[in-house]
Formats: structure tokens, C-alpha cells, sequence
């Protein structure tokens, strides 16, 4: 075998994709089955948006997007609607003010909008004195389930094979290449090369494998996190993704995705309007410290109230709403937040600490991998995202 992918996740499942779609043989194995709700990839919904602070980054969300259309046209599946996009903060905080300078160095399609004016526009935010409005329309959402699924089912479509409930105990580096240790009687896994996609349990894996020999142990610390769904007291219309900066009063991003499925659909039928959102997802961008993603805590392992309450100063359909659930996932977290994808050397490449968000990048990510693993250079701009950056 050409390529032997470890992890099934979005990233992992993006790379085996573009690999066999170059022509060469890969396999993915994966330690759960194809239907675990583990590790960062699950779920209804993800964002995608331009407002990057770091506009290598928002240049490759917007490269992401035109691999996610490709995907679509691949598959016959719509995975993702732009609803634009707002971001709120304090002009003269760090990162609202980074991302309006981003977004108007690459010339994206903005507007900035005094508090009062936002508010004109979009009737169901309120917005505090002191705070603005970046509005975009480079912004959307992702079906998170679908789209998993759907590049996966490429990947096999193209040649490639997945190995379920196959945990990795070990990887060994033998003349011939690679060599996985799966524990089981079933002779080891062979190739000449490896990628590493393991998520929150990748630090792990090298750790018991002397044979990996990294030029730096990846600073990847493991958050498990909570995002949570809100039903609002009232349904909003032309709800849009945004995100809330962080600044003095809270110390985390928040993102907001309306979740399709919840307009009132009780309330009309065929002939009818739709009456609005009434489900929000919302998470802060950070989580609780947790080393070991094989056995989450149970949950829930935080006070949602203080999320709450942030979204409430902005969205105040939110107040009299209430907390419908939340889901478990990890956040595989570097010291920059920055992504981790690296061609190592000797057939061994590393894409790791996607930093909760990845997902919205995966097809790009996974075209540059397999450039990087079977041509050994890629046009796509990932050179700053390689692990001599921690080197002390």
C-alpha cells in the first residue's frame, strides 16, 4: 500500500480522498466505527468563514469553499449555504480589530456598522454601547454529518479502504516503510507512507511509538468542550453565523450557527412562510483541560449560564429561552491555535491541533497533504504550519 491514513475523522477522511484520487493506494483505519460520535467531526453543523485574524488563514477558508463546492458537484450533495456573516466586537480589542484588517487588506466583500445601525439591519441584535459589527457575506454553514459522510463515500469511490474498529497501538518505521501494530492477530499494516490524523489521541499514539521521531513534540493540549443548543422565546428571521470576540468583559470567542430543521414547522404548512430560527448552537472557543478523549467526563462538565448570558447582550430572544442539550467533542488545541500539518521526512506527514476549527478547511487540508505525501510540495499556503514553528 501506497499510504495508510491513521483516523477517520474529517481530516483523515479528506487526505485518504485526495491521495486515492491521485492515483495512489490508501487505506484509513480507524480505532471506532464509522458511526462513532468521538473526537471533533460529528454533529449538524459547522461554520465557514472568512474573518480570519491571520489572513493565511482566511485565504484557505476561502480556498476550503471552493473545494467544498467541488465536493458538492462531486457528490450531488448540497453541503453548504451561505448565510453571511457578522462578527461583533469593541473596535480597539486585538482580535476584532485584526480580522477587520484582514478582511479589508484581502479586499472581501465588508461592511463595518456602528452598533445602532447593526441593530436597523439585523432587528434581533442588540448591540451594547461601545460595540460594531463586521458584516460579511463570505460566511455559512456546513452539514457537518453529511459532509463526513460524503467524503468519505468519495474516498472509497476513488479507491480508497476503511478499516473500522481498528485501534493503532503503535507505529514502527521498518526498511520497507511503515509498519502499524493494531494488536490484534491480524498481521500488521504495511506502507510506504504514513499520515498521522488522529486528533485529540495523536500525542499519545507518538508517545508510544519510539519509531516516530518528530523534530518537536507537538504542544497539543486536549479541551473537551460543550456546545449547546438554545431554544429562543421567539423565532428569528435571516439569522446569519456570527461570532462574538472575545474582549475584556469575556475572555473567549463565541460562535452562533442557526441549526436547519427547527423553523416552527408545527405552525404552518406547505402554503406558509417559514416562521424563523428557533434553535441556536453556540459555543465559546475553548473548553476544559482533559487528557483522555477514549473516556469523556460526563457531562455537563461547565456552567452553560455565563455563555448564556453573553449571547443574551446581544441576542435578547435568547432570555426566556432555554438549554435543549449539548454535545461532547474535543478540542485538539495548539499554544497558537494554529494547525499542525507537516511532511516530516521518511514517508511520514502529520496533521494535528486543529484547534476546534479545522473542520470548515478539511478538503483543502487534505488536497494539501496529499500533494505534500505523494509529490512532496503544494501550492496551497500551509508553509508557516509546520512544527519547526514550537521549536524552542
Amino acid at each position: 500500500m501506497d499510504v495508510i491514513v491513521i483516523g477517520a475523522g474529517i481530516i483523515g477522511s479528506s487526505i485518504a480522498w485526495h491521495v486515492a484520487e491521485m492515483g495512489a493506494t490508501v487505506g484509513v483505519v480507524d480505532q471506532y466505527g464509522a458511526g462513532a460520535r468521538r473526537g471533533s467531526s460529528h454533529g449538524a453543523t459547522r461554520g465557514l468563514r472568512y474573518s480570519y485574524e491571520d489572513p493565511a488563514y482566511a485565504r484557505l477558508a476561502m480556498e476550503a469553499e471552493t473545494w467544498w463546492r467541488v465536493t458538492e458537484r462531486r457528490s450531488g450533495q448540497r453541503l453548504l449555504r451561505m448565510t453571511g456573516g457578522v462578527d461583533i466586537g469593541v473596535v480597539g480589542s486585538p482580535s476584532f480589530d485584526a480580522t477587520v484588517q484582514t478582511v479589508a487588506d484581502l479586499a472581501l466583500e465588508h461592511r463595518l456598522i456602528g452598533g445602532s445601525d447593526l441593530a436597523c439591519e439585523f432587528p434581533w441584535i442588540s448591540v451594547p454601547d461601545g460595540y460594531s459589527g463586521l458584516v460579511q457575506t463570505g460566511a455559512g454553514l456546513l452539514d457537518a454529518d453529511t459532509a463526513l459522510s460524503t467524503i468519505r463515500a468519495l474516498a472509497g469511490d476513488a479507491g480508497a479502504t476503511f478499516q473500522w474498529e481498528t485501534a493503532v497501538e503503535r507505529v514502527r518505521r521498518d526498511d520497507a516503510g511503515w509498519e502499524l501494530d493494531i494488536g490484534r492477530a491480524d498481521a500488521p499494516i504495511r506502507a510506504h507512507r504514513v499520515a498521522l490524523a488522529a486528533g485529540p489521541w495523536t500525542s499519545g499514539l507518538i508517545e508510544r511509538s519510539p519509531d516516530l521521531s518528530l523534530p518537536v513534540l507537538p504542544p497539543i493540549a486536549v479541551l473537551q468542550c460543550e456546545p449547546i443548543y438554545v431554544e429562543l422565546a421567539r423565532p428569528l428571521d435571516a439569522t446569519p453565523l456570527f461570532y462574538i470576540h472575545p474582549d475584556a468583559e469575556y475572555a473567549d470567542g463565541l460562535y452562533v450557527q442557526p441549526q436547519p430543521g427547527t423553523r416552527d414547522a408545527g405552525t404552518r404548512d406547505a402554503g406558509t412562510r417559514d416562521a424563523g430560527t428557533r434553535l441556536l448552537k453556540i459555543g465559546r472557543h475553548g473548553g476544559a483541560g482533559h487528557l483522555d478523549p477514549t473516556n469523556p467526563l460526563p457531562g455537563p462538565i461547565e456552567d452553560h449560564g455565563p455563555m448564556v448570558d453573553r449571547l443574551a447582550q446581544f441576542v435578547p430572544a435568547v432570555e426566556g429561552g432555554r438549554v435543549r442539550g449539548f454535545d461532547t467533542c474535543f478540542y485538539s488545541t495548539t499554544p497558537d491555535d494554529g494547525f499542525i500539518i507537516d511532511s516530516i521526512g521518511g514517508g511520514l506527514f502529520l496533521a494535528a491541533g486543529f484547534s476546534g476549527h479545522g473542520f470548515k478547511f478539511a478538503p483543502v487540508i487534505g488536497r494539501a497533504a496529499a500533494e505534500l505525501l505523494l509529490e512532496g510540495e503544494t501550492a496551497y499556503e500551509v508553509d508557516g504550519m509546520t512544527l519547526s514553528r514550537f521549536a524552542v
